[in-house]
């Protein structure tokens, strides 16, 4: 009877795998951002704060919405390119068609879903496409759909939560498909030992 094999335990990191992008030297990395909603929300905001960050001399960012709302429209008056197509969790065909020309007409190099509606349509055009698509889940569990479109589209999965990253283990998902990025409260500034007590009194 042989010697059972060792369990080589892999260590986890924050980003397993990152998407590969080709963009020429020189050239900015075009991001299209799909968003499964467009209100003034938690997901809406971490989406703004993330575009803000990125070096314009470095990204080009447009974005895909569900709807006209004063989300997309300060967007608009921001600069960016917003584009609008019906999203929902069994996507519309023209969603899909919509976010493959976008890809090839307008160079898209990276596609960001957020969202289960999102995530769906896009990982498809991605994988039509051949353009590396990443869907960040804001929620703190996985939905039975979001599991299936990254096993069979092979898109790359950000989530903002321990429990979250848990059950993609769980459930089977490939380790460098899943990256846990935490959503996170910026101690600096709510750090309870910065106030006065007495303020709470």
């Amino acid at each position: 009877m042989a010697a059972p094999r060792p369990i080589r335990r892999r260590q986890s990191r924050l980003m397993t795998r990152a998407p590969h992008i080709v963009a020429k030297p020189g050239e900015q990395i075009h991001v299209l951002e799909v968003l499964g909603n467009a209100i003034v929300g938690g997901m809406e905001n971490y989406v703004r704060n993330l575009i803000a960050c990125l070096p314009a001399e470095e990204y080009k960012v447009s974005l895909l919405c569900p709807f006209e709302s004063a989300f997309t429209k300060a967007l608009r008056i921001e600069g960016r390119d917003v584009f609008i197509a019906p999203l929902r969790d069994d996507p519309p065909w023209r969603t899909i068609e919509l976010i493959c020309t976008l890809v090839r007409q307008h160079g898209v190099h990276l596609l960001h879903a957020h969202l289960m509606n999102a995530h769906t349509a896009t990982a498809i055009a991605g994988k039509l496409t051949g353009t590396p698509t990443v869907a960040t889940l804001h929620g703190m569990s996985l939905q039975p759909q979001e599991i299936s479109v990254v096993r069979n589209t092979g898109s790359h999965t950000i989530v903002v939560c321990r429990e979250a990253w848990s059950q993609a283990m769980a459930v089977g998902l490939a380790p460098d498909a899943v990256s846990l990025v935490p959503n996170g409260v910026d101690l600096s500034t709510y750090n309870p030992q910065s106030a006065d007590p007495a303020d709470f009194r």
